[in-house]
């Protein structure tokens, strides 16, 4: 009990020591500001690619059809139509757009005969300063709606050529076949189920606000490796000195755990106001694992650096390895060695995967004996 005792008596002051520093206050304020922010810009048009949508005849029957569909599209391709497809084009070479579909004149005449003669002249220009994976990306969902109006053309000629026997045969007909077949087979092929999340439509996903979870663990993270770097300080600086140094590596906890579960309080409260958390009971867990895991990370990294000086430097690396390994923006394949060693890749991993919560408690396992004899051996009294 004595221990209990102590334990809550050194939390509460290594939490007010903290709550003194300007620059975590400050840390603390700008987890929500970053999360509020994402929020708003996510509620603007916006997306990863730009396309101007333009015809040389926007009366065009399919021009209309095929422009009205990707202009109510509402996706990570952020589609708007110019005035001219000469604005649509000047439009690329001024960066107001990344690339520009300029679709012929006559477009309905063109597909008619674009499926009898191939060797026609093309049915849309696509113009863009330097082509990427993201532009050939783009392109697929123009090759998906020219199919649309062209497998009907396809279907006509089909048909013509068998010289089927159906009554009044004639293009209104093959139009009304056209459409109820078309209509059973809508959105019945494929099925996109986003798994973990299985409530939540997959059009309602937003880019975003998706790396929201990963930006404000690294936060979290930030935080608690300052909180190590504070306490090594005060080491320094002689106030740990009376006691033994058996002993500090325990304060040395206390203190990022401390800053852990204060950041830990600020993120979920943010998350929650701005929906965030679907999965209430798995994210609270994964939470309360993650602050174990921090604490005990930093500590370790606290021990392993030994001085102020180098924690502040270990620090940014830290943050460039968790932005570009853990699944934040990209989630690549290699790495897996480094990814096992930082807990902001458990901690992300855990929601849509509810496995890696047992990854997170053997984490836990594991890091505290061995913050214990990393202290053993680099500081021996």
């Amino acid at each position: 009990m004595t221990h209990i005792k102590t334990f809550i008596k050194w939390y509460c002051a290594l939490t007010k020591r903290l709550l003194k520093k300007p620059s975590f206050i400050l840390a603390l304020l700008l987890i929500p500001l970053i999360a509020f922010a994402l929020s708003i810009v996510s509620k603007e048009e916006s997306g990863i690619i730009t396309v101007a949508v333009c015809g040389y005849d926007k009366n065009d029957s399919i021009y209309r059809e095929i422009s009205s569909e990707l202009l109510s599209e509402n996706s990570s391709i952020l589609f708007y139509e110019a005035d001219s497809p000469d604005a649509a084009i000047q439009d690329v070479y001024s960066g107001k757009a990344n690339s520009a579909w300029v679709f012929k004149d006559n477009l309905t005449e063109r597909v008619s005969k674009y499926v009898e003669d191939t060797h026609l002249n093309p049915l849309v220009e696509v113009y863009l300063v330097k082509d990427s994976v993201l532009y050939q990306i783009s392109r697929e969902k123009l090759y998906s709606y020219l199919y649309k109006t062209l497998s009907y053309d396809v279907f006509v000629g089909f048909m013509d050529e068998r010289e089927f026997n159906i009554e009044a045969a004639n293009k209104e007909n093959y139009k009304r076949l056209f459409d109820a077949e078309k209509e059973r087979l809508s959105d019945s092929i494929i099925e996109f189920v986003p798994y973990g999340a299985p409530q939540k439509k997959l059009e309602d996903m937003n880019y975003v606000t998706s790396p929201l979870k990963g930006l404000l663990a690294t936060a979290m993270l930030l935080c608690t490796l300052a909180a190590m770097m504070y306490s090594l300080q005060d080491e320094a600086l002689g106030k740990y000195s009376m006691f033994p140094i058996s002993r500090r590596m325990l304060i040395h906890l206390i203190a990022c755990l401390s800053a852990s579960v204060f950041v830990a309080v600020m993120v979920f409260a943010a998350r929650m106001v701005l929906g965030d958390v679907y999965f209430l009971k798995t994210e609270t867990i994964s939470t309360l694992l993650f602050v174990l895991m921090l604490s005990g990370f930093c500590t370790l990294v606290g021990i392993l650096c030994r001085t102020p000086e180098r924690m502040c430097i270990s620090i940014p690396l830290l943050t460039v390895a968790v932005i570009a390994v853990c699944p934040i923006f990209i989630n690549t394949t290699g790495f897996v060695p480094i990814k096992m060693l930082l807990p902001v890749y458990y901690y992300i991993q855990a929601t849509v995967e509810p496995g890696f919560v047992m990854y997170m408690i053997i984490y836990n396992i594991v890091i505290y004996p061995l913050c214990f004899v990393a202290y053993k051996l680099l500081n021996k009294e």
